[in-house]
C-alpha cells in the first residue's frame, strides 16, 4: 500500500492470515496517519479455505470383543431363596403362614409344592401385582413339578361378543394364565379389580375349548377393590361384575355360548342326555307315559278280576 504524508489511512484486514506476526513495525489501532516513510512488515499463516467446505468422514465405529445385553428379568427364584422358603415351610407349625416375595419371578419351583403337600401350612406367592395362595392341604398331584403362575390381565382372549352375552351391561375383566392345562393342586388368585365395586362380586368364568364360558366360583370385593378367586387350571377367563352372585341365578353347569335366544337356557333346564349315548330325551313325558300305562294296566286288571268273579 502506498501513501502520501500526512495522508490518514486504515490498516487492511487479512482475513486470510491467521497468526500474525509484525517484524519491523506493528500498527497501532486500525487508522493511523503517515506521518514520512513507513513500512510494517510480517508474516502469518495461511488459512486454506477449501479445507471447510471439505466432508467430514465419520470415524467407523469399534465393536467392543464383549459386547454387553440388557439381561430380562428373571422368571425363577434364586436356589438360595428357594432353599431358604423349603427350610421354613418344613419348620412351620400348624396353620402356619409363609410369605413370599417373588418379585419378577412367576414360575414356582417343585421344591416349594413338594414341601408344603399334605402339610397344613398356607404359602402366599406375592408377585407382580397379585398374590396366589396355596394350601398344602390342596396339593394333591403326585407328579408335581416347576409351574408358571404368570398372569395377564385386560387381555381379549375371550370373543367381545360371548362376553357380552353372558355379562349383559355389567363391567367386566379378561385374564389369561401363561401355564396351560391343570395345576395340580388349587390356588387362590387375590388381584386388584376396582376400589369403584367395593361390595360387588367377582364371578369368575371359565373359557372352555368349545368357546364356552363356564362359572367357577364367585368372591365378594372388599372396600381396597381385592377380590380372591379360585383356581385350579389354566385358560383364559373372564370376571363379571355384578350386584350378587350369578350362580344362584343358574344351574351348576351354566354354560354361555352367545346364544341366539333366550330360550336355550330354558331348553337345557328341561333335558338331560343319556350318559352312554350322548341322546337327549325329554324326561317329564317318558314320566307321564309311564304313569299313563300303569293306570290302564291298573284297569285292565280289575277288569278282568270282575268277569272272573262274574263266572264263578
Amino acid at each position: 500500500m502506498v501513501a502520501e504524508k500526512n495522508e490518514k489511512i486504515t490498516v487492511p484486514e487479512f482475513p486470510n492470515y491467521k497468526k500474525i506476526t509484525w517484524i519491523e513495525a506493528k500498527p497501532e489501532g486500525d487508522n493511523l496517519i503517515i506521518k514520512d516513510h513507513m513500512v510494517f512488515r510480517g508474516y502469518g499463516e495461511k488459512i486454506d479455505d477449501t479445507a471447510s467446505n471439505k466432508p467430514v468422514t465419520p470415524e467407523k465405529p469399534t465393536t467392543p470383543e464383549n459386547p454387553s445385553t440388557l439381561e430380562k428379568p428373571s422368571s425363577t427364584l434364586a436356589e438360595k431363596v428357594i432353599q431358604d422358603v423349603v427350610h421354613d415351610i418344613k419348620a412351620a407349625e400348624k396353620g402356619g403362614r409363609i410369605d413370599v416375595t417373588m418379585g419378577t419371578a412367576s414360575i414356582v419351583p417343585v421344591d416349594i409344592l413338594k414341601a408344603a403337600k399334605g402339610k397344613d401350612v398356607t404359602v402366599n406367592l406375592h408377585m407382580n401385582g397379585y398374590t396366589w395362595t396355596i394350601h398344602g392341604k390342596d396339593i394333591l398331584a403326585d407328579n408335581l413339578k416347576d409351574i408358571n403362575l404368570e398372569v395377564a390381565f385386560d387381555t381379549n382372549a375371550v370373543p367381545s361378543k360371548t362376553a357380552k352375552a353372558l355379562a349383559g351391561d355389567n363391567p367386566i375383566k379378561q385374564l389369561s394364565l401363561t401355564h396351560t392345562g391343570d395345576f395340580g393342586f388349587k390356588a387362590d388368585l387375590s388381584f386388584n379389580i376396582g376400589s369403584e365395586y367395593n361390595g360387588k362380586y367377582g364371578n369368575l368364568y371359565y373359557y372352555d375349548s368349545e368357546g364356552k364360558l363356564i362359572f367357577q366360583n364367585a368372591g365378594k370385593i372388599d372396600a381396597n377393590g381385592n377380590v380372591s378367586l379360585s383356581f385350579s387350571h389354566a385358560s383364559d377367563y373372564v370376571v363379571v361384575i355384578t350386584d350378587k352372585i350369578m350362580e344362584n341365578e343358574k344351574s351348576d353347569n351354566s354354560a354361555i355360548n352367545a346364544p341366539e335366544n333366550t330360550d336355550n337356557e330354558t331348553q337345557i333346564n328341561n333335558v338331560e342326555s343319556s350318559p352312554n349315548t350322548g341322546d337327549t330325551t325329554n324326561v317329564t313325558a317318558i314320566f307321564y307315559l309311564f304313569l299313563a300305562s300303569l293306570f290302564a294296566g291298573c284297569i285292565i286288571m280289575r277288569k278282568r278280576l270282575f268277569l272272573k268273579n262274574s263266572q264263578d
